[in-house]
C-alpha cells in the first residue's frame, strides 16, 4: 500500500495515474451514490456526511517509468523552520495545519526559495505545499525534533522532495518513506493521513479527515485529540456499572457508547495461539536457542501480522472479539526458568535473566510496534514476579526469595520489558509472595512495580487468581473462582476511574474508537495468515534454534545419498508433538520423516518405525525397529517428551511437572536397542526443557536438540542432518546430569545451587553451549579504558575468526564474574552476546559495552551498588571454562568509591 505519487510541471499537472474507487464513512461503510476520479492531482467528487471519507481501488492506468519526469521542489525541515527551494513554477506557498483542521501559519510568494518560520509543540501536522496549479501535503509529527516522539518521515535536516527525483516506480515497486504525499486537497477538509506502510503502487490509500466534523460530537470519537481527553471524556459518560463491566477479560458491549464486546484473553507464545489457523513458529525456549534477537524480532513482527489481520476479520464477521480473537496478548512468559522440572519452563526465553530480557526486548518491541500513532497489539508480561512452580502447588505456594534474588534474578527482565520495551500490561501471578498472594499484593504491585519499575500500564490478573482492585490489580481474567472479585463496594469512585483510564487507554492506543481507515494496521489483509513468507520464517527459526550437543568423529552431516537410513522413534512422524503448547493449527507440520525423506537423493532407501509410543511399548516394535536399523546405515532415533498440544499423554506442560530428567524409559530401552545394532545412531531430542541423556552422551555417535519446532521443524532437521545448514543454536538452560544435581523443586534460593549462575557442579551440557560443523577462535581482545573506575561505561571488543572450512554462525558470549564482592553474587553471569555469520576464513570485530549496572550487586542493605575490585571479564563461544569453549578473557580493576545505582 502506498500513497499517490505523481509529477508536477510548470503551469500543469500530468495524470500518471488513474485512480477510481469508493467512498466510505469513517465506520468503513460504502455511502450510496458517493464515487471518487483521481486523476493526477485532481480529486473530484466527494459526497456524504461529514466524516472520514476514504478512496480505495487499484490503479487502472500507470505510465510507463520512462514517462516520468523530474520534481518540481524539495522541502527542507529543520526545528522551527521549514523552507521550499528549486522551484520550478511559481508562484508558490507553504502552509501548515494542525489535525483539526486549523491553519497555524502560511506563507506564499515568488521568491526563489520560501522559509517558513514557526514555533511548535510535538505533534501532528500538515504541511500543505502550493506549486502554481498543483497542490501537495505532507503529512509531518514531531517537528520539534523529539527523539522519542513518533515520526512520519525523518525530521533530521534532511531536504524532501515534494514530488521523487527519481522516475516514478512501476506497479508493486517500493517508494521511499520521504515521498508518502497526500495528492489532493478539498475545500473544508485537512490533509491528515497519506501512506500505510508498505509502499507499492498496488492498492491506493488516501484519507481526508473532516476535523471540523469530528469536533462537532463527542470527545472520545475525535482522532486528533490526546488519547488522555479521550478517555477522560469517554469515563464522563459511563454510568459506575459500566466501568466495573470493562475490568473482566470478556468485555460486554456498551452500545449506547459505540463499544464492542471485547474479550482481552488472547495468547501468542510462538504465533497466533488457540485461534485456528497460523503460522507456529517454535516454542519459546527453542527461540531462546537462537540467541539472535533481530530473527526474534521477525518472528514478533509477523505474529502481530496475523494478529491483526485475524482480529479485524473476526470484528467483520461478527462486530465483536471472541476469547483468543483479540489484541491484547498474555505474552510473553519472562519468568525465569531456574528448575528444568517445571512442565511450563518450555514458555520462557530460559534460565538466564539477561538473556530472557534480551530477548523479550526484541519480541515486545516488534509485537507492539507502533505507526501514525497507534499501537499494532498490546502485549503481557508474565507472571509477576517470582514464579516457576510447582505447578501443583500454584494457587497456595508462597515464594520468599532473598533481597538479593528478587533484584539479581527474579525482578532483572520485568524491568526490561517495562523500561527498555514499554510492556503495556503485566499479568501477576497466582502464588503468593512473603504471604500475599501476588495479585493482591499493594507493594509488588504499585510499590515495586509503579513507583520503583515505573511501569505505566494496566495489571491483568493470572486467570483464576484472587486478585484486588485496591493492591493495583486492574483487569480480571475471570473463571467464576472464588477470591475472584476484583472491586468491592469499598472501592471509591476515583479508584475505580483510575483503574478503566489505564484499560481503556489500551483500546484508545489499539484504535478501537478511530475510523479503521485511520489505523494501518486495520488493513492488513487476511492472506497474510500462515503465508509462504511467515512459513519461510519459521523454517529459518527452526534452524536457528536447533542445537548441536555431541557430534563425534564428524559423524554429522551425512551424505544426501546414503544408501538407507532408518527413521525411528515416536516423535519421528507425529505432527503434534512439535506445536508446543499455546499454539495455533498449521495448514501442514513436516516431520522428521517427512523432512528426511524430502532431503535424501531418489536412490536412498529411507525405513520408518515407530517403535515404541510415548511412555509404552507396542507390539512387535521394538523388533520391527531393530530390523530396520540393521538393514541401514544410520538411524536417526527422534525421541523425547510431549506437551499439552498431544492430550493425555502429555510429560510437560501448564500443571504438568516433571520428578526427574530422564527420558521415558521405554525410549531408552528403545535407544539402547538400536545401538546395539551396531549402526550409528543420530539423536534427535524433541522437547521443552533439559534431559539427562547421559548414556547417549557415552554412546551415540551424535545429539541433535531441536525443542518443540513448530511447523517446520521436520525441515529443519533434515537441512541440519545433511549438512545444508551448519547448527548455530546454544542452550539456554543447563543440562544436568541427574535430577541429583538439584536442590528441592520447591527451593527459590538461587544460592542453593540454581542455574549456571551458582551451580558449583559439573553439568551434562552447560548453559550457552552448542557445536559447529566448523570451528571458531578468538584474539584481539580489549577492554576500554584502560583504568576505569565504579561509575564508568567499558567498551569490550574481540576479533573472532572461522578457522574451518565451512561457513557458520557462532554466538559470542560475554561473561563477566565479581572477584571481590562483599554480598552474594553469581559465580558468572552473562552480560552480552551477538550471533554472527562467518564465511570459512571470515573474521569479523565484535564490540560490547558494560554499564556501571552491569558490574552492580546487591548490598547487604537491598541497595544496588557498584564496588571498586576486580572483575573477569570473558568472550568465547561459551562459559568461561565450560566443555569446548574457545575463548580469551581479562581482568578488570574497578577504583574509586562505592557508587550507589537505582533498583
Amino acid at each position: 500500500m502506498c500513497c499517490l505519487v505523481g509529477t508536477a510541471f510548470q503551469g500543469g499537472v500530468r495524470a500518471d495515474i488513474r485512480i477510481s474507487g469508493t467512498v466510505r464513512d469513517s465506520a468503513g461503510s460504502g455511502i450510496a451514490g458517493a464515487t471518487v476520479s483521481l486523476r493526477g492531482d485532481t480529486l473530484s467528487t466527494v459526497s456524504g456526511a461529514n466524516g472520514a471519507f476514504v478512496l480505495q481501488g487499484t490503479p487502472s492506468a500507470v505510465t510507463p517509468p520512462e514517462r516520468q519526469h523530474a520534481a518540481a521542489a524539495v522541502v527542507h525541515i529543520l526545528p522551527g523552520r521549514i523552507g521550499l527551494r528549486n522551484l520550478q513554477c511559481e508562484p508558490a506557498a507553504l502552509s501548515l495545519f494542525d489535525t483539526r483542521g486549523r491553519r497555524v501559519t502560511r506563507t506564499a510568494g515568488r521568491a526563489a526559495e520560501l522559509v517558513l518560520e514557526t514555533r511548535l509543540s510535538s505533534g501532528a501536522y500538515v504541511l500543505v505545499v502550493a506549486l502554481g496549479s498543483a497542490r501537495h501535503a505532507l503529512r509531518m509529527l514531531a517537528l520539534d525534533n523529539s527523539p522519542t516522539s513518533p515520526r512520519e518521515i525523518a525530521l533530521d535536516g534532511a531536504d524532501h522532495s515534494v514530488l521523487s527525483k527519481q522516475k516514478s516506480a512501476a506497479a508493486g515497486a517500493r517508494t521511499p518513506a520521504a515521498y508518502r504525499t497526500l495528492r489532493a486537497t478539498k475545500k473544508g477538509y485537512a490533509p491528515a493521513y497519506a501512506a500505510a506502510r508498505q509502499d507499492t503502487t498496488e492498492k491506493i490509500r488516501l484519507m481526508l479527515l473532516d476535523s471540523a466534523g469530528f469536533a462537532r460530537g463527542p470527545a472520545y470519537l475525535n482522532p486528533a485529540l490526546a488519547i488522555a481527553e479521550r478517555v477522560d471524556d469517554l469515563l464522563s459518560r459511563m454510568t459506575i456499572e459500566e466501568k466495573l463491566s470493562q475490568l473482566t477479560h470478556d468485555a460486554p458491549a456498551i452500545e449506547r457508547l459505540g463499544i464492542f464486546e471485547y474479550d482481552w484473553w488472547s495468547e501468542c507464545l510462538h504465533g497466533v495461539g488457540l485461534a485456528y489457523r497460523a503460522t507456529v513458529f517454535p516454542q519459546a525456549i527453542g527461540m531462546a536457542a537462537t540467541w539472535d534477537t533481530a530473527l526474534i524480532a521477525r518472528v514478533a513482527s509477523a505474529i502481530s501480522d496475523e494478529a491483526r489481520a485475524k482480529h479485524h476479520h473476526e470484528l467483520a464477521e461478527y462486530g465483536k472479539t471472541r476469547i483468543m480473537r483479540g489484541l491484547t496478548f498474555f505474552t510473553p512468559n519472562v519468568n525465569i526458568f531456574r528448575d528444568p522440572r517445571w512442565g511450563r519452563g518450555q514458555e520462557t526465553y530460559g534460565e538466564d535473566p539477561y538473556l530472557t530480557s534480551q530477548i523479550a526486548v526484541a519480541f515486545i518491541r516488534a509485537l507492539q510496534d507502533t505507526a501514525d500513532g497507534h499501537l499494532k497489539v498490546g502485549a503481557t508480561a508474565k507472571h509477576f514476579a517470582v514464579h516457576s512452580g510447582p505447578e501443583s502447588q500454584r494457587y497456595e505456594f508462597n515464594a520468599t526469595p532473598s533481597t538479593s534474588d528478587l533484584w539479581q534474578t527474579y525482578l532483572p527482565a520485568f524491568a526490561a520489558c517495562i523500561r527498555e520495551a514499554d510492556v503495556r500490561s503485566v499479568m501477576c501471578a497466582y502464588s503468593q509472595m512473603y504471604g500475599t498472594y501476588a495479585c493482591q499484593s499493594q507493594w509488588l504491585l504499585n510499590d515495586i512495580l509503579r513507583d520503583t519499575l515505573g511501569f505505566e500500564g494496566y495489571v491483568v490478573s493470572d486467570c483464576g487468581a484472587a486478585n484486588s482492585l485496591q493492591a493495583g490489580c486492574d483487569l480480571i481474567c475471570y473463571l467464576g473462582w472464588d477470591g475472584q472479585q476484583l472491586y468491592t463496594a469499598a472501592d471509591s469512585d476515583s479508584l475505580i476511574d483510575l483503574t478503566v483510564a489505564r484499560v481503556m487507554t489500551t483500546r484508545f492506543e489499539l484504535g478501537m474508537f478511530d475510523p479503521p481507515q485511520t489505523v494501518p494496521y486495520a488493513s492488513i489483509p487476511y492472506d497474510v495468515v500462515d503465508c509462504e513468507k511467515h512459513r519461510a520464517l519459521a523454517r529459518e527459526t527452526a534452524r536457528k534454534s536447533i542445537v548441536l550437543l555431541k557430534n563425534e568423529n564428524a559423524a554429522l552431516p551425512l551424505d544426501r545419498n546414503i544408501a538407507a537410513i532408518a527413521v525411528i522413534g515416536p516423535h519421528a512422524d507425529w505432527k503434534e508433538a512439535y506445536w508446543g503448547n499455546y499454539h495455533g493449527t498449521p495448514s501442514y507440520t513436516v516431520t522428521p520423516l517427512e523432512g528426511i525423506r524430502a532431503k535424501v537423493s531418489s536412490g536412498t532407501a529411507v525405513h520408518y518405525a515407530q517403535g515404541c509410543d510415548l511412555t509404552d511399548s507396542i507390539p512387535g516394535g521394538f523388533a520391527e525397529a531393530e530390523s530396520l536399523a540393521m538393514q541401514s546405515d544410520a538411524v536417526v532415533a527422534v525421541l523425547g517428551l510431549a506437551s499439552e498440544s498431544v492430550g493425555a499423554s502429555a510429560i510437560e506442560g501448564e500443571t504438568i511437572d516433571r520428578s526427574d530428567l530422564k527420558m521415558p524409559s521405554v525410549q531408552e530401552h528403545l535407544l539402547t536397542t538400536l545401538h546395539a545394532t551396531g549402526t550409528p545412531v543420530v539423536l534427535v531430542l524433541v522437547n521443552g526443557s533439559a534431559l539427562a541423556v547421559g548414556w547417549a552422551e557415552s554412546n551415540a555417535a551424535a545429539i541433535v536438540e531441536t525443542w518443540y519446532g513448530g511447523q517446520e521443524a521436520g525441515s529443519a532437521v533434515a537441512d541440519v542432518i545433511f549438512g545444508e545448514y551448519n547448527p548455530g543454536g546454544r542452550l539456554p538452560v543447563t543440562f544436568y546430569a541427574s535430577v541429583d544435581q538439584l536442590p528441592a523443586f520447591e527451593d527459590y534460593d538461587m544460592t542453593a545451587g540454581r542455574t549456571y549462575r551458582y551451580f558449583d557442579q559439573e553439568p551434562l551440557y552447560p548453559f550457552g553451549y552448542g557445536l559447529s560443523y566448523t570451528t571458531f577462535a578468538y584474539s584481539g581482545f580489549e577492554v576500554a579504558p584502560a583504568s576505569p573506575a565504579t561509575g564508568d561505561t567499558l567498551a569490550v571488543t574481540v576479533t573472532v575468526r572461522n578457522t574451518g572450512a565451512v561457513e557458520g554462525d557462532e554466538v559470542v558470549q560475554l561473561y563477566v564474574v565479581d572477584s571481590a564482592a562483599s554480598a552474594p553474587v553469581p559465580l558468572r553471569e552473562l552480560k552480552g552476546f551477538c550471533r554472527v555469520y562467518l564465511d570459512a576464513g571470515e573474521s569479523r570485530e565484535v564490540s560490547f559495552v558494560l554499564t556501571p549496572r552491569d558490574l552492580s550487586l546487591i548490598d547487604a542493605f537491598g541497595r544496588r551498588v557498584v564496588e571498586p575490585g576486580t572483575f573477569g571479564v570473558s568472550i568465547g563461544g561459551g562459559q568461561p571454562g565450560a566443555r569446548a569453549w574457545a575463548g580469551v578473557s581479562s581482568s578488570v580493576v574497578l577504583g574509586g568509591s562505592v557508587r550507589a545505582l537505582g533498583l
